[in-house]
Parts: structure tokens; C-alpha cells; sequence
């Protein structure tokens, strides 16, 4: 019974006495081969312990016991346990001299193995818990064990399901819904501390993507303008030779190049012009510095170059070589409102970035780090956080023109056909851009809204 191997008994020693373990050997190929249960019982282990001495109800119980797990397990393979498979095993308990203590184990091993096979789609279906709840009762366990070990694997299998949708940070409602279709298919709810991530995620998602609030700004605008911050500032000119001058070294100059400037400061000696004091405006449209006593500065969004925030304020970059300088208590919020509203304006302009291409070994190393049971379409998303992001092969400004992908290099332009992109997926900072037939390429901008900005315009 059984697709199990016949053992080959072992040779007598020199005075012929044959060892020990034959005994075992013959009470193994006895059950293996046996045509029927009915050809089974106590009475074999009985006459073994006559003809050879050995008695095997005290005997190879470590064997007897494994050789009882297998059979179990081998039941179990087709997904169902009848009246058939509880009658053999209780045969073969019998045959091999194993009392309910001694099958307590591989019960429970065999119920874990049906658990975690169950749970592997992160779903239970009607038939998978009509099979537990046979195994748990068949099989004689505690059912707070069972059901403790149901528990753990069941949550562990959710809380896969809530670390791949969270590799980002952000928890969009799509993927919300995903966690609770999985925890009313498995029938268990995450811990606590892991529902105050998902609510801090789910917070970072509306932040970022939800609709900008609309304010007053006091003053006039255009009738499909709209208001979306107005914070006290004070703002200098800045010269753009002198930041040149003072992030020269090549770390800073990386760091500036990329957008990373979050740790550096702008020095005084860097700015010019008469200090002015008033409220800085965002609107879907364009910035606007409102000094007291003086005629609104206004800047539509379409000649603006970037925005980055430093440790003491927020640089505007204009076109035509004129930066701005805006220190505020709010200068998180004006940056992000400034990028989430410039959004819509930057195709016609390049980004910012740095760049290096992304070969196959590198990307299948990244994929083989991926949670398993992570969907198809999610590979790509889920691995790009396992991709480390150095040795960038070059930066400057990346520009979509038509069908093409123009890296500005300090050597030339350099073209890639954006027919050949399949897919584009973005992490923080990071994209990587899918490619058929060629290798791929991975990007860094100057914060998160550029990169989600760019995967978008490319797709």
C-alpha cells in the first residue's frame, strides 16, 4: 500500500547472525507491499518476535513512527480524508504498536501541512475548511491546538498579503480592500500595531494623492484657478553661481543634482536682494509671493524649473537662471503642495535625475527576494525595493520627446525609444522602466512626486 520502496535487508555477519534493523526491515516491506488493510495487524509483530527475537513494540519506535507520518501524509495528498484513510491508519497504528500518544504528533504536524497547503492561495474555501474541521475531530486533536495552529498560519499568510502591498509606504484603497478580502476569506484580523501601520499608510497615500485642500488666497484669480496654500514667508533672491560655487565638491554636487539636499544648507553669501516679508500663494496654476506694500510676484508654473527644500527654506528654480529662496514655518506642506499642483504641467519640461542601466541578473536577483505568493503583475513593484540604487552612470535632465526618451548627458543627448517600455514602476524616489529586448533602466528624481509623475507620463 502506499507508493513507498521496498527495504533491502542487510547482510548477516561473519557468524550469520543477521542484525536487528532485518526485523524492522521485514515489518516495513510486510506493510509497503500488503494488498489490502485487511492483511495488516498486531499478530505480524508477534511472530517476528518469535522467529527473531526482536519485539517491535518497544523497538525502532523512531521508525515506526515516521513510517506512520508518511502514510498520513500520503493520504492527504489528494486534498480529502474519507472513512477509508481513518480505517487504514488505525490499522496501521495497530500493526505498528502506536498508542494515542504516539500519533499526537504526526496528527499534528499533518494538520499544520493541510493548514499552510490551504492557505497557500490566501483564500479557504468551503471544501479546505470542511477538511480541517474532519482532520481536527478525525484525528483526535485538542481543538484549541488546532485552532491555534490554524491562527498563526492564517495570520502569517495576511500579514504576507499586508507587507507586499505596504513595500511602498502607502496603502492606496485598492489595497485596502485587498487586506480585508484576505482576512474575511482566512477568517482572522491583523494585530493592532499592524493596524495603526496600515492607518498611517493609508493617511500617506491620501496626502499624496487625494485631492489638494482649497483655501482663500484674498486675492484675484482666474476663473478656473483655485487656491491650495497660503503660508507666512520671508524670501531672498538667490544666486545661482554662488550655489554652484558652494556645493562644488562632488558630494554635494551629487547630492544637489539628485534633489537630496534636505541635509544642506543655503548660506547667506549665496543670496542677494532685499529681504521680503509677506505670504507665499500656491494655486493650481502657478506661486505667488505676496509682499506687504507691494505688487503681487507671480510665476506660472510652466516657467518653473524645480523646487527643492533645504535644511532652512525651499528654492524655487526658475527658467532663465532665477532662484528664489522662501523660509517658512510650513515648508514641508509648500513643498509638497508645489510639487503635487506643478504636476500637471510637467510634461512639456524635463526632469531632474540621476540613472544607470539595470541588467537581467541584477533584476532576477531582485525578484527571487520577493515574498512569495506575490501576483504577476505585482513582481516588478514588490522587487524594486530590492534593488539597490548606486553607481549612477549619469545624471542631468531626462525630457519626453514624442516617441522618445532624451537622457541631456555631459557628452550629448542620449535617445531611448519609448515604444520599447512595457512597463514603468515607481518606489520613493525610484523608477524602473521595463524593456523588451534590451536592458532595462532604473531612475532617481528629486523626491517621490517627480518619480510618480514621470512613470505616469511614460506610460
Amino acid at each position: 500500500m502506499g507508493p513507498f520502496d521496498l527495504l533491502y535487508p542487510a547482510p548477516p555477519d561473519r557468524r550469520g547472525r543477521e542484525p536487528e534493523r532485518n526485523a524492522w526491515i521485514e515489518l516495513h516491506n510486510l506493510i509497503v507491499a500488503a494488498g489490502h488493510p485487511d492483511e495488516l495487524g498486531e499478530e505480524h509483530v508477534r511472530r517476528i518476535r518469535r522467529q527473531r527475537g526482536v519485539d517491535l513494540s518497544l523497538d525502532f519506535y523512531d521508525e515506526r513512527v515516521d513510517l506512520y507520518q508518511r502514510f498520513l501524509d500520503w493520504t492527504l495528498e489528494d486534498g480529502d480524508f474519507v472513512e477509508a484513510d481513518r480505517q487504514l491508519l488505525g490499522v496501521l497504528a495497530r500493526t505498528l504498536h502506536l498508542g494515542p500518544r504516539d500519533v499526537e504528533g504526526p496528527h499534528q504536524r499533518a494538520f499544520g501541512t493541510a493548514v499552510h497547503a490551504a492557505l497557500a492561495d490566501d483564500c479557504l474555501s468551503v471544501d479546505e475548511r470542511l477538511l480541517l474541521f474532519t482532520l481536527q475531530h478525525t484525528l483526535g486533536l485538542d481543538p484549541h491546538l488546532a485552532d491555534g495552529a490554524f491562527t498563526v498560519m492564517a495570520r502569517e499568510r495576511l500579514l504576507v498579503t499586508v507587507a507586499r502591498v505596504l513595500c511602498d509606504g502607502q496603502l492606496s484603497p485598492e489595497e485596502a480592500d485587498e487586506i480585508e478580502h484576505a482576512q474575511t476569506a482566512l477568517g482572522v484580523t491583523v494585530p493592532e500595531r499592524v493596524e495603526t501601520m496600515l492607518t498611517r499608510a493609508a493617511s500617506a497615500w491620501r496626502l499624496r494623492n487625494g485631492d489638494l485642500p482649497e483655501v482663500p488666497t484674498g486675492l484675484p484669480l482666474a476663473p478656473e484657478e483655485r487656491g491650495h496654500l497660503a503660508a507666512n514667508a520671508t524670501w531672498r533672491e538667490a544666486n545661482p553661481d554662488r550655489l554652484a560655487a558652494v556645493f562644488s565638491d562632488p558630494d554635494s554636487r551629487e547630492m544637489y543634482a539628485a534633489g537630496d539636499t534636505y541635509h544642506l544648507r543655503v548660506p547667506a553669501a549665496c543670496l542677494r536682494g532685499v529681504n521680503r516679508e509677506g505670504r507665499v500663494l500656491v494655486t493650481n496654476q502657478r506661486v505667488i509671493l505676496d509682499a506687504r506694500g507691494r505688487t503681487p510676484d507671480a510665476t506660472p508654473f510652466t516657467a518653473i524649473d524645480t523646487a527643492l527644500r533645504f535644511q532652512n527654506g525651499v528654492l524655487l528654480q526658475r527658467r532663465g537662471g532665477r532662484a528664489t529662496f522662501i523660509r517658512s514655518d510650513e515648508d514641508a506642506a509648500l513643498l509638497r503642495t508645489l510639487l503635487r499642483a506643478m504636476g500637471g504641467h510637467r510634461h512639456d519640461r524635463p526632469w531632474a535625475a540621476r540613472w544607470r542601466p539595470l541588467y537581467a541578473s541584477e533584476r532576477d536577483r531582485a525578484f527571487r527576494k520577493t515574498p512569495r505568493g506575490t501576483p504577476r503583475h505585482e513582481r516588478f513593484r514588490a522587487a524594486l525595493p530590492r534593488i539597490k540604487t548606486k553607481k549612477w552612470s549619469g545624471f542631468g535632465d531626462v525630457l519626453i520627446e514624442g516617441t522618445k526618451l532624451v537622457l541631456q548627458t555631459s557628452t550629448g543627448p542620449k535617445r531611448v525609444s519609448i515604444r520599447s517600455i512595457y512597463g514603468a514602476f515607481s518606489h520613493g524616489r525610484t523608477v524602473w522602466l521595463v524593456r523588451r529586448h534590451a536592458h532595462d533602466w532604473l531612475f532617481e528624481f528629486l523626491n517621490e512626486d517627480e518619480a510618480d509623475r514621470f512613470a505616469e507620463a511614460i506610460l
